[in-house]
């Protein structure tokens, strides 16, 4: 049978397909590209803005409209969440919470009686701890290894603790072994992922956080690096910080950090846990003792009660902030979360505009000073692609795009490379 996947999301999400992928080609299904004639179709949905669970209703829509007849399984935290809403949505078969898609296969299986068929819960106990982590290379450097999933931290604005339950780990010991199958698998960059994997601790026992495991990985032979997916702020200690700045290039040199605002009044009603200033130090810290670190930040624009005051109070931090790019989305609001019932309502859609252009132009400002930095120096690049494959398109450990000026680098391979120029969005690079 044949099957196609799609997916609306975080890179969490991205990864989470993949796996299912996996499952379905383990269990003799061909899997195609969405738009291909198929059997079924797997969309793996998000909810943590209205944006999001937008695309997602109209992907499911698109997938019924385009491909009447086949069997739609609607899979993920917009599934998770709004169920029913989605079960009214005529065409649609099956619906699949997150610790569900542990067994994809049986769910799919039940193609007989009513539809669609609901089956959500489950997802802080032992059924919710999904780990089918991929050992397939299909022509990639990079492979994710999901190391952790659901979040304690319930910040006022954010679903996520309800989609996907209480945080929990993959053992440190199957971690490693996963990890072991996808060097063996030919991947040579493996990205630690999760919802929070700040708050990994191995349930084996004592012992087992992030540092462990990272110090455990940089022991595989064939690994060639490993990257941090996003860290909350509280999740970075000094450990962690010399853990990277004395690993070599086995560590990526690149934190991806949810600063959410500037403002403490607003970081106090978010329920982040820090103030400016304490961010402030933080960047300086990892800044000053990993040098060309490449930092990311998630930034918020519209929270209820943000004002001129504070959201200026956001854009002066950032400037003096040593970052590298950021990720900048609209405040919405969320059934279930503390914020959806503040007694103050969010700036009008035409000032929120107003300040997303005005991050994003300080964002294109960050990238173009921060990629000038590295002119005339050499940077690690792991190039894209498939062994031995000529390519000239890699991938800096500080998270740089870099274009090879000529021939010369094979897919999958590590090259140190010296910088010449920048063609944006891209360094310009030639071998030594």
């Amino acid at each position: 049978m044949r099957v196609s996947l799609a997916t609306i999301g975080c890179k969490l999400n991205q990864a989470e397909t993949q796996f299912m992928g996996q499952q379905l080609e383990e269990a003799g299904f061909q899997v195609v590209d969405f738009g291909d004639p198929v059997d079924w179709c797997v969309l793996n949905t998000c909810v943590v803005t209205a944006q999001a669970e937008g695309k997602s209703r109209r992907l499911i829509r698109r997938a019924i409209r385009e491909f009447p007849g086949v069997k739609i399984l609607v899979a993920g935290c917009y599934a998770d969440l709004e169920a029913e809403k989605i079960a009214r949505i005529p065409g649609v078969h099956f619906i699949l919470g997150t610790a569900e898609r542990n067994h994809l296969l049986d769910y799919m299986r039940r193609g007989d009686g009513v539809s669609p068929k609901i089956f959500i819960g489950g997802k802080n106990g032992p059924q919710g701890l999904w780990w089918d982590n991929p050992c397939h290379c299909r022509g990639r450097t990079r492979a994710f290894l999901k190391i952790q999933d659901g979040c304690n931290h319930f910040c006022s604005y954010c679903v996520v603790p309800y989609a996907r339950g209480r945080s929990r780990s993959l053992p440190l010991g199957e971690a490693i072994a996963h990890a072991q199958k996808l060097v063996k698998n030919g991947y040579r960059e493996i990205v630690l992922t999760g919802v929070n994997i700040g708050d990994y601790r191995s349930p084996e026992g004592k012992g087992g956080d992030l540092c462990d495991l990272l110090e455990a990985l940089m022991k595989l032979e064939g690994l060639v690096r490993i990257r941090l997916s996003s860290l909350e702020p509280w999740q970075v200690g000094d450990r962690l910080i010399d853990l990277v700045a004395s690993g070599g290039d086995k560590i990526c040199r690149h934190f991806h950090l949810p600063l959410q605002s500037g403002d403490d009044g607003v970081l106090k009603r978010m329920k982040r846990g820090y103030r400016q200033s304490d961010f402030q130090e933080l960047v300086g810290k990892i800044a000053d003792r990993i040098p060309g670190v490449g930092i990311g930040l998630d930034v918020m624009v519209g929270f209820p009660g943000e004002d001129e005051r504070a959201f200026s109070h956001t854009v002066r931090l950032i400037e003096r902030l040593p970052i590298d790019y950021l990720h900048v989305f609209r405040y919405s609001e969320r059934r279930l979360t503390e914020a959806a019932h503040f007694p103050f309502s969010s700036p009008k859609a035409k000032v929120i505009k107003e300040r997303s252009a005005t991050l994003r132009e300080l964002d294109k400002d960050k990238r173009k000073a921060y990629r000038l930095r590295f002119v005339d120096q050499v940077l690690p690049v792991l190039f894209e692609g498939s062994w031995d494959d000529p390519t000239n398109l890699g991938l800096s450990d500080n998270y740089l795009r870099v274009l090879l000026d000529g021939d010369g680098a094979r897919g999958n391979e590590l090259y140190r490379v010296r910088i010449v120029g920048v063609r944006d969005p891209f360094l310009v690079g030639r071998l030594p």
